[in-house]
């Protein structure tokens, strides 16, 4: 079972191909594959991320506020089939520390959580494994978010990872990203489903990002000098916003989230 929550230092790197590979030759040869991954590490994953029309979500990250969320249902697949079901997620930027709370939920209630309607005792049969005070908060916030900024799914983000990770206790995870593509979701977009006119990524650019608890071994801050590479200020859900709603951003108004209140995981999880 993946993890429901997650507490790590975040940071992304542009790379182009070669790069990639060669970077990847040294973290195989230093970490191994993802956990869950053991014997195919390329997945594919498909995230529906939540926004409001006056592009709430957004401001707060282009403001750079300390405190900032969104809210997206990823899925996971293989060759273009995906889950029966999804991991509803609420990412958390508390100043430079990433937290993803998270619970899984059948497809078939997603219309459900978006309309506001109780759905906590379907979510709790299907999060057992997880404690049931932390999965009512995360659910309980997802819930209230949604509602109060009049969230709905607004933007597609779909690509191919390969990850890597220290064992179970992941005080280190790397993942490549490749093959991204972006498009805009309406109010009338029928969810999960292949959607086409999608934006692609430059194809040769793969997306590096580095997950930490603490700070990076020597043999990976000696591969970065090596290379020049430095850290990017980059977001895929920025990316494509910015990409495909770019006029009505510079007339929208600001949208102010005063009332959002961040999860502090329970030590007993």
């Amino acid at each position: 079972m993946k993890k429901s929550h997650f507490m790590r230092v975040e940071k992304k790197y542009i790379l182009t191909e070669d790069q990639s590979n060669q970077f990847r030759e040294s973290i195989i040869e230093n970490i191994g594959l993802d956990e869950y991954r053991q014997k195919d590490a390329l997945i594919d994953i498909r995230n529906s991320y939540l926004e409001s029309d006056t592009f709430c979500v957004y401001t707060l990250r282009k403001q750079k506020k300390r405190k900032r969320f969104k809210i997206r249902f990823r899925e996971y697949g293989k060759d273009g089939e995906y889950d029966s079901s999804v991991w509803v997620e609420l990412k958390e930027k508390r100043d430079s520390m990433g937290y993803k709370n998270r619970f899984v939920l059948e497809k078939e209630y997603i219309q459900d959580l978006l309309r506001g309607r109780d759905i906590y005792r379907k979510i709790l049969v299907r999060n057992k494994e997880i404690n049931s005070c932390y999965l009512k908060d995360v659910y309980t916030t997802v819930r209230d978010l949604i509602e109060k900024n009049e969230l709905h799914p607004r933007i597609l983000v779909q690509y191919r990872r390969e990850a890597f990770q220290d064992g179970m206790a992941a005080k280190l995870r790397v993942t490549f990203d490749s093959a991204l593509s972006i498009g805009e979701l309406s109010k009338g977009s029928e969810l999960f489903t292949e959607q086409k006119d999608l934006h692609r990524f430059p194809r040769e650019l793969r997306v590096m990002e580095i997950k930490a608890l603490s700070k990076y071994p020597r043999w990976l801050r000696e591969m970065l000098e090596k290379h020049q590479i430095r850290p990017e200020t980059f977001s895929k859900f920025m990316f494509a916003i910015e990409t495909l709603f770019k006029p009505e951003l510079i007339e929208m108004e600001v949208c102010r989230v005063s009332d959002f209140k961040p999860i502090v995981v329970p030590e007993s999880v």
